[in-house]
């Protein structure tokens, strides 16, 4: 619940700042409930990775358009993409970027962003997916590696097994053919 409180925390400065530094930005009670609900739903990002990240998008579309409630989304995404649900995730930013540049000021009134925004954001998608892409590669060499040790370490238990084995096998050779010269000698 760290990550969740974290994020709640941040967005909710962060739109405060927002508000108190651009006089445009009006919160209502539907703005601040779709706030809380990303870092909400961030709760459940490791059992339902995809359903967290539609939900999280889905929070991010309010009248007020509030920028700070993108970083439940973010975290939301890098979730669901370094868990191998790489496919849901990238269909996710491709309809948040169409949602931000072109749906989003169409459905609440607003102008449409300009060519500016729509290229920096698409730059900063990009750099998120790369991120995504990044972490989840390290991930799985992380995992291929930590595999490679424990094939190792069985493979030495093994080999330490099978020369024990060996000793005891030729410490109790040595004694039996002790027995049998002592046996031998008692006979003469």
């Amino acid at each position: 619940f760290a990550v969740p409180a974290a994020v709640l925390a941040l967005q909710v400065a962060g739109t405060l700042v927002a508000e108190h530094r651009h006089s445009s930005i009006h919160l209502t009670v539907l703005d601040w409930l779709l706030l809380a609900a990303g870092p909400l739903a961030l709760t459940g990002r490791r059992f339902l990775p995809v359903a967290v990240l539609w939900v999280t998008l889905a929070a991010t579309v309010s009248p007020s358009g509030s920028p700070a409630a993108n970083f439940s989304l973010v975290v939301a995404f890098l979730t669901a993409a370094t868990s191998g649900h790489r496919r849901a995730a990238w269909a996710a930013v491709a309809a948040g970027y169409a949602g931000a540049v072109w749906l989003e000021p169409l459905a609440f009134g607003r102008p449409v962003g300009s060519l500016t925004f729509a290229l920096v954001l698409g730059a900063w998608l990009a750099v998120l997916v790369v991120l995504a892409e990044v972490l989840r590669l390290r991930r799985e060499r992380l995992a291929e590696a930590r595999a490679a040790r424990l094939v190792e370490s069985r493979r030495q238990a093994s080999e330490e097994r099978l020369r024990i084995a060996r000793d005891l096998h030729d410490v109790i050779g040595h004694n039996i053919s002790l027995i049998s010269v002592q046996a031998a000698v008692g006979l003469d």
